[in-house]
């Protein structure tokens, strides 16, 4: 973890338009952050010309110096190719994020039970500083994602699938031979939901697998939802409407796991669950890839609201930065 904050403490080299330039400069001042110099991008791509910004970034370049390129991805990308240096882009939103997060990162590093999660956190900061999702290939674990950790539990009573999609977790607990009372699959998307109900019935688990067509949040209301298949959210800006509740308002009891896939919004879903958490202390298995701050502040969140859990980072999927998930055990 230091040697990434270290490689944060190099001089910086800003790229952009005018505004991306000084709303970078506000974040690093406020932050404290040491920048050197700035290079505002007098019109786009096309007509300045990647060989010309290029020429301008080098004589600025020496091996003290990051460059941050607050371009989108595919003309950062191209800036970097044409550079053909051995430089780190950083690119706008993720910077300014672990910019203004360093203090909770480093919390968030010093509240992990093992090496192996602090090697998944360092992972996935140095991902999104460097773009670099093969650095995951060196974290990647083959246990099996959520029922890995389920298989270790002395006792399973019920246990809530929030995000259940199509039924894919809920088939790999019941093929893993995993002995529980009731399993609750949460899903909000009404056409994930019929898809659900299907693997269900396929499965011949007669009455122990109950689907809500639901999703969970901190207060129960109507959200404005984006119908997508596996990658269905909660989006402010779609016209589709879903029902979410909280998993205290659910009156489910004796929880013994929670897994939550939820496109990003797990935060709201553990703050509408602090009653069961506190009450059950049940095996937490969140998901922590889709905003990029998920992966430091959830572990926090999690102990602030119960300081007897372990909290561990696993990574579950190869040559991608998808498929990190914080578990929390007593």
């Amino acid at each position: 973890m230091d040697r990434i904050i270290n490689q944060l403490s190099k001089k910086l080299l800003l790229v952009g338009t005018k505004k991306d330039v000084y709303n970078m400069i506000a974040v690093l001042i406020r932050m404290e952050v040491n920048w050197d110099k700035y290079y505002v991008l007098k019109g786009n791509m096309s007509t300045i010309g990647i060989e010309k910004i290029c020429d301008e970034i080098l004589k600025e370049v020496n091996n003290t110096t990051h460059i941050v390129l607050m371009l989108d991805s595919e003309d950062a990308c191209k800036i970097q190719k044409e550079l053909g240096c051995d430089v780190v882009a950083l690119l706008n939103y993720s910077v300014a994020k672990i910019l203004s997060s360093i203090r909770a990162i480093r919390k968030c590093y010093g509240i992990l039970s093992d090496e192996m999660s602090k090697r998944v956190l360092c992972a996935a900061i140095r991902a999104k500083l460097n773009k670099e999702v093969f650095i995951f290939n060196n974290v990647y674990t083959d246990e099996k994602q959520y029922v890995g950790q389920i298989k270790k539990l002395i006792k399973c009573e019920n246990i809530i699938d929030a995000g259940a999609y199509d039924g894919d977790t809920v088939k790999d607990i019941i093929t893993s031979d995993i002995m529980y009372d009731k399993i609750y699959a949460l899903e909000p998307d009404s056409m994930n939901y019929e898809k659900l109900k299907k693997t269900i019935e396929s499965l011949d688990v007669k009455g122990k697998v109950i689907p809500i067509n639901v999703g969970v949040g901190f207060l129960e209301n109507d959200v404005c939802f984006k119908s997508d298949g596996k990658y269905s959210k909660i989006d402010r800006e779609s016209k589709g409407i879903v029902k979410i509740t909280a998993i205290d308002r659910l009156g489910i009891q004796h929880v013994s796991v929670i897994k939550m896939d939820i496109e990003g919004y797990e935060k709201e879903a553990i703050l509408g669950a602090i009653n069961t958490i506190k009450r059950d202390k049940p095996l937490l298995c969140i998901c922590v890839y889709h905003n990029i701050e998920d992966i430091w502040q959830i572990p926090l969140l999690i102990q602030i609201l119960c300081k007897e859990y372990k909290i561990i980072l696993r990574h579950h999927r190869q040559n991608s930065s998808y498929e990190s998930v914080c578990y929390a055990f007593t």
